[in-house]
């Protein structure tokens, strides 16, 4: 009687969990973070197989290198194939799991040899004593390269903050102009609301208008504060899907203050298609937005009149593309040649990071960036990312 109301209520249990998962989906997830949801869960699911496979066949691997181990002669020192074991397990291991797994060897090279009874025992010795160090060898080996690569990651992680925080202090000025705006008209609001109120007789339909204009332009305030907060924190990378035209989007907002106060006309032609990508959406924005930084740096040598930007976002062969066009002084095909080099740079003061950290950001999102020289004057500069849902897709999502 028990099991069959614990069937039923398991039974109950899961269809009310997956009627509360749709609902919570449909309802307030909304489309982007339900795509998110479903695919990060698939993601996760994915993984768990691919590693239990992986699990299942590196245990084949040492299964059948112990066999062949136990039943060769001692002369044969069929024990240094342990070593491939190692190698594979550093795909999926970090320190204590390669240490654990040379353990594992290193028990079952000791057990095979003294299982085996055909052969020379002293060579059989010094065969095993060969195999533990070549095994113990490669693990250290192993062990070193990881901690060094991980290093290396650490090392890219900070400059790329750092470029970041750079941006930021050249975008100081559109910043600051982005949040006075909010905060002036909160102000104008809250004297016109005071007014309405303190007359003999107080218009409370006036004053309540007032007092929704503050709301609007504070969370407009809001909106920018949490913009720069996502650019200068330090955060491990997330990817989500995102919607490329609003990272544009937020860029431009963060940019228009400093393109506005340099005299230059920005034209931004946008895909009328959502272009949903598996992102990292700081990330993205800090190549917009260091793109931006060139482009602005380059129009100040023009005269005011010929101070174009345009940018247009579009769908080709399933990818998501960021084209940005100025009409500033160009690019030599000699400077093309080394544009996207570490340390190379013909600006001053410049670090010479900022577009190779965006080359190396962009191909991170399996992506490519491009810059050629605009036959018009001025540049172009490419992103191409692939995009995480197919176009029909999302069509019909919008």
């Amino acid at each position: 009687m028990t099991y069959a109301f614990m069937k039923v209520y398991i039974h109950h249990k899961v269809r009310l969990d997956f009627y509360a998962f749709f609902n919570k989906g449909l309802l307030n997830l909304g489309f982007f973070k339900l795509i998110n949801f479903i695919q990060h869960n698939i993601k996760d699911f994915t993984l768990t197989i691919r590693l239990i496979i992986h699990a299942f066949l590196l245990s084949i691997i040492l299964v059948t290198i112990f066999i062949f181990d136990t039943v060769s002669r001692l002369e044969i020192a069929a024990a240094v194939f342990y070593i491939i074991v190692i190698l594979i397990g550093a795909r999926y291991f970090v320190a204590r799991g390669i240490i654990l797994l040379s353990v594992v060897c290193t028990v079952l090279t000791i057990s095979s040899f003294l299982l085996t009874k055909d052969g020379a025992y002293k060579e059989g010795l010094i065969n095993t004593i060969i195999a533990l160090m070549a095994l113990y060898l490669t693990s250290y080996i192993v062990i070193r390269a990881q901690m060094s690569e991980k290093r290396a990651m650490n090392a890219t992680e900070q400059m790329t903050r750092m470029a970041r925080i750079q941006s930021l202090g050249e975008l100081t000025a559109s910043i600051a102009h982005e949040i006075n705006q909010p905060l002036a008209a909160t102000t104008a609001s809250a004297d016109a609301c005071r007014n309405w109120l303190v007359r003999d007789k107080p218009d409370i339909g006036r004053a309540v208008q007032a007092l929704e204009r503050i709301s609007k332009e504070a969370h407009r305030a809001s909106e920018v504060i949490e913009r720069v907060r996502r650019l200068s924190k330090n955060e491990i990378t997330k990817k989500e899907i995102v919607d490329f035209n609003e990272i544009v989007a937020e860029t431009i907002a963060l940019s228009k203050a400093l393109i506005e106060h340099n005299d230059i006309e920005l034209h931004w032609n946008r895909c009328e298609s959502k272009l949903l990508i598996d992102a990292d959406r700081v990330q993205i924005m800090q190549v917009i937005g260091n793109l931006f930084l060139n482009a602005i740096e380059a129009l100040n040598i023009r005269h005011a009149a010929d101070r174009f930007i345009t940018v247009k976002t579009f769908i080709l062969d399933n990818r998501a593309n960021l084209r940005m066009t100025d009409t500033g002084i160009g690019i030599s095909d000699d400077d093309l040649k080394h544009i996207f080099d570490a340390f190379w740079t013909k600006r001053e003061g410049g670090t010479g990071l900022g577009l190779t950290l965006c080359r190396a950001i962009v191909e991170a999102h399996k992506g490519v960036i491009t810059a050629r020289t605009n036959p018009h004057g001025g540049a172009i500069f490419e992103i191409s990312l692939p995009l995480a849902i197919k176009p029909e897709v999302i069509l019909h999502g919008q």
